[in-house]
Order: structure tokens, then sequence, then C-alpha cells
């Protein structure tokens, strides 16, 4: 009878590795015997079992003892998140704990119970470890971040593929602009020319027509003679703008009754306007 229950005791510490890939040295679970044989009082032993690198083997090594009051195999369960294993002692209802952290016990914890039975028999139930729980969260969730990654990193290389698209076609326009601006310089460079020579060009035209106007004034300017006398003579001046005239009459009458009448009018250059006239 005593085989059976520490036997079911010792498959009572849920394993501690998930992973189904032994490693050498690695932890598969710790085992709890009860039994007096050797020692001085009834003594719980505590186990670690491992196994060599091809899983062919498995050794227990004892890792630390604790003795018990009780009288039959205490229950014993396994807490992930204080990595702890607690030993129910059923025959004083306390609690002892082993930290497998700080290779430490803490005995005699008390342990309320709500069981009407005056001789409760504990038997644990084993409940998956939170880091398990956890690890399958995350696994989740990083399958789904992979695959929203994978969408991104589709979505980024398509719009480095538009931007390389619109950088080339940047480039282009860039290209196209600077030959347009070439073009343009050279035409603003031809229209400034043109602007020059058609001032010069107004320039001249007005000087012209300064000087035929100044011509004009000066021939207007010169005076009437007489058709009796025989000979005379007369001098006109005339100005406009910039421009001076100078106008020249003779007239000579024959004794034939011959009337001969002629004159001439020489711009020059002076900024005076007028109009004068003498004999």
């Amino acid at each position: 009878m005593r085989r059976l229950a520490s036997s079911a005791l010792a498959s009572a510490i849920a394993l501690i590795s998930g992973s189904s890939s032994l490693k050498a040295e690695e932890v598969l679970q710790y085992v709890v015997n009860v039994t007096g044989n050797g020692y001085s009082e009834r003594t719980l032993e505590l186990f670690k079992q491992t196994s060599n690198s091809s899983g062919s083997s498995f050794t227990l090594t004892k890792i630390s003892t604790t003795p018990l009051s009780g009288t039959t195999p205490e229950s014993t369960y396994f807490n992930p998140s204080e990595n702890k294993i607690y030993i129910i002692d059923e025959t004083d209802n306390k609690l002892h704990s082993y930290d497998i952290t700080n290779d430490s016990w803490t005995r005699d914890i008390t342990l309320n119970t709500e069981s009407l039975d005056v001789d409760p028999a504990y038997a644990t139930v084993n409940i998956q470890s939170s880091s398990v729980v956890t690890n399958t969260s995350n696994i989740s969730t990083n399958t789904s971040n992979i695959s929203s990654n994978d969408t991104d990193i589709s979505t980024n290389a398509s719009n480095i593929s538009s931007n390389d698209t619109d950088i080339a076609t940047n480039a282009s326009n860039i290209s196209s602009n600077d030959t347009d601006i070439s073009t343009n310089a050279s035409d603003i460079s031809t229209n400034a020319s043109n602007i020059t020579t058609n001032k010069n060009n107004i320039n001249t035209l007005g000087e012209g027509v300064a000087n035929a106007t100044a011509l004009t004034a000066a021939l207007t300017a010169l005076p009437q003679v007489s058709i009796d006398s025989k000979l005379s003579c007369g001098i006109g001046t005339g100005t406009y703008s910039s421009s001076y005239a100078l106008g020249v009459e003779g007239n000579f009458n024959t004794h034939c009754g011959i009337f001969d009448n002629g004159g001439m009018s020489i711009p020059f250059q002076n900024p005076v306007k007028e109009k004068t006239g003498c004999c």
C-alpha cells in the first residue's frame, strides 16, 4: 500500500519544462519520496529528474530533505510563478515550501481548510504553468505581429517602388525645367538686346523728326522779300527738341523781269526750342 501511495506522490509534481526535445542535465521535473529508511525520523526526500543528451536514460538527483510528522504520503504541488514546491503535511494541517531558486525551506505554514472531513487526504490537481499560458498567448501575438509585419513590409516595398518612380519623374521634370530656364534666359537676353536696339531706333527716329521739324521751322522763318528789289537775301533759324537749323535765302531780279529765288537750311544740335527770322 505504501509503495502505491509513494508512487502516486512521486508523480504529483508537474513537469517543469514544456519542451518536447530533451537537453543534457535539463531538469524535467521534481519528484518527492517519504521514507524513514536511513533517517532518524520520517523524512521527505526531494529529487530533480534529468536526462542524458540522447534521452535514453534518466537520473534522480536528491537536492534536499525535510522532516515530516505525518504517517501518510503528503500531497505536493508546484507554483511556477514563485518557482516553489509546496508539501501538504496532512497530520498537522501544515504546509512546507521549498524555494528552488534559493534552495531553502519554509516550514509550518498555516493551512486553512473548509473540508468537513475530520481526516482529509488531499490530492493535488495539476494546473498548467502560467508561463506556458503566457507563452501560448505570446506565440499567438507574435504570429499576428509577424503577419502584420509581412503586410507592412509588402506595403513599404510598394511605397518604395512608387517613390522610386516619383523620384525618376521629378528628376526628369527638373531636367526639363533646367532646359526651360536656360531657354528663358536666352530669350530674356535676346529681348534685352531687342529692347536696346528698339530704344536706339526710337532715339534715331526722334532725332530725324527733330531735325526735319527744325529744318521746316528754319525755312518758314525766312523773310518775305519785295519782288521789286533787284537783289535781296534773308536768314532764318528754327529749333525743335535738341535740333537747330539755319536757313539762307537769296533773291535776284534780272532786268528782264525774271525773278530768281533760292534757299537752303542746315540742321545742328541745339537744346533751345525757338524760331527766329531776320533780313
